[in-house]
């Protein structure tokens, strides 16, 4: 390591005068203040992605923390949903959801987390609650949302300056931020993104000063240095082994990984990770794989999904093409017109869509087509998985609803949640999950531990807090306890979440039991 250290220092030590560290350091900030006026392009074993031309001009005079993409109304909250709240108890609250297996949830919660809004009391810059939304919406990978957040936000500070660069690598747009950090040498903490930063101007030379000076001050880790040198020259390593996984992977490690051709670590890599995926560039399947994931915590909409399902001919069957094989399937069996051979593709599209957010997408995908083909007898044997699908995705179908079975099943159940039935009390299901949904319709208040702090956060204003309280309830989706099945439930609805609780009970009630 030393030794190549010194040999990428001996390569631009022209560019260093007599002086001791600190000048160098100096002359690292001059030299990205004043970058070189041509462009020499990277070696051609990098394969960062290209910048793109677009430019985000941030938004004057708005508070930083109340930028969001999502008018808050359109999100279905109040302007002031935090109420009261202190800025430290949303910042817990937000970094304390949990994914579910419930696609309502997620979605709700992205919703909540882009919706511009008066922040909480006290979020400043030393307790920002901006900072908890973009790291949370950049777990879930939805990198274009936070990036966006951050430039309205304007990145003036380092540690949004450092998120914003991330993204941005990772994403692919890095022109923006390296020419803040042009104009403002002192946003970037870290001498690698200087470095990075310096290599995409074409200043080679000052890219390796920065990493060989970043090294020898203990201000770069030997792993990243080492994978800064291998960035800049690549050659230096041609018979070497490849490095092993930095622990914990950021994302410029991933970055500068990915531009080497490096193999990534074994197993499901996150989330934010599966955003470079997405590329035209990338083999079908590792894009399917990315698109089903990033559904799954919903950072990508499903008609991306079956864009990339219909992208190509499935290379082989079973796993996730036969995902793929039958989307085409019933492409092909809606465009014929015969229900017979629908309702083989719709087997078959059941059998491959079981997972919870799979089979949601699938429902919003079809529905609109299957909502516009009457019932009729070759489609008997499917009727009820089609409307399990209308119900999910909520479509006007009332023929296919009126063919439904009158008796106290899950999917009775569902129909007359969506339809905004209020529930009888004295007509409850025996199924507890059933009866617990069942309960949530009813108006009344539940017998719970938590009620009286749920009915506190109600009556101070606390919009944001209630619904984020009533997510960590419902979070272990259909195996999460009646008891707090029926308190989320009906805490979403007091908290003016009508539409995302219906959609949540149609999903407790029907999407478990849909690969059954």
């Amino acid at each position: 390591m030393r030794i190549r250290l010194a040999l990428l220092f001996s390569l631009c030590a022209t560019a260093l005068t007599a002086e001791g560290p600190s000048s160098a350091i100096d002359w690292l900030s001059n030299a990205i203040e004043n970058p070189p006026r041509y462009y020499i392009p990277p070696p051609t074993q990098s394969r960062l992605p290209a910048d793109d031309i677009v430019r985000v001009t941030p938004l004057e005079n708005l508070d930083r923390e109340s930028v969001g993409l999502i008018a808050s109304s359109l999100a279905g909250f109040s302007p002031d949903m935090w109420g009261d709240a202190s800025a430290e108890d949303a910042i817990a609250r937000i970094n304390g959801f949990r994914p579910s297996t419930l696609p309502e949830a997620n979605a709700l919660f992205r919703r909540l987390v882009l919706a511009q809004a008066n922040p909480p009391l006290g979020a400043d810059a030393s307790t920002s609650v901006l900072l908890a939304r973009v790291d949370q919406l950049f777990a879930m990978g939805a990198l274009d949302e936070a990036e966006t957040l951050i430039v309205l936000a304007n990145p003036d500070e380092t540690e949004l300056f450092r998120r914003w660069f991330e993204i941005s690598l990772l994403v692919g747009r890095t022109v923006a931020p390296c020419e803040a950090l042009r104009k403002t040498p002192g946003l970037a903490e870290d001498l690698s993104i200087r470095a990075i930063c310096l290599a995409r101007a074409g200043d080679w030379n000052a890219a390796a000063t920065s990493v060989s000076l970043g090294a020898a001050l203990g201000e770069l880790s030997d792993s990243r240095a080492d994978l800064m040198i291998r960035f800049l020259d690549p050659a230096l390593f041609e018979d070497d082994d490849n490095p092993p996984f930095p622990v914990p992977m950021t994302p410029i490690d991933f970055a500068l990984r990915e531009s080497l051709a490096l193999p990534r670590p074994l197993g499901r890599i996150a989330p934010p990770y599966l955003f470079v995926d997405l590329a035209l560039s990338t083999p079908l399947r590792q894009r399917m794989d990315a698109a089903e994931r990033l559904v799954e915590t919903a950072a990508i909409t499903p008609p991306l999904l079956f864009a990339i399902y219909r992208g190509g001919r499935p290379a082989a069957s079973g796993g996730i093409w036969g995902g793929a094989a039958a989307v085409q399937a019933l492409d092909a069996a809606l465009a014929e017109d015969d229900d017979t051979v629908l309702a083989l593709a719709m087997k078959r599209a059941f059998t491959a869509f079981a997972e919870p957010s799979l089979m949601t997408a699938l429902a919003y995908e079809f529905a609109p087509q299957l909502a516009m083909r009457p019932p009729s007898a070759p489609l008997e044997p499917v009727a009820e998985n089609i409307q399990r699908l209308l119900l999910l995705a909520g479509a006007d179908a009332p023929l296919w609803y009126e063919q439904m079975a009158q008796d106290d099943t899950a999917l009775e159940l569902a129909r007359r949640i969506y339809v905004g039935n209020e529930m009888r009390a004295e007509s409850a299901p025996n199924a507890p999950l059933m009866r617990a949904v069942h309960a949530a319709f009813t108006g009344r208040t539940p017998q719970h531990a938590r009620t009286d702090a749920a009915r506190a956060l109600l009556q101070s204003g606390q919009q944001a807090p209630a619904v984020l309280m009533a997510l960590d309830l419902l979070a272990k989706g259909a195996d999460t306890g009646p008891a707090d099945i029926e308190l989320g439930l009906w805490l979403l609805r007091q908290a003016g979440q009508e539409i995302p609780a219906r959609r949540l009970a149609v999903q407790l009630l029907l999407l478990e039991r849909a690969g059954a």
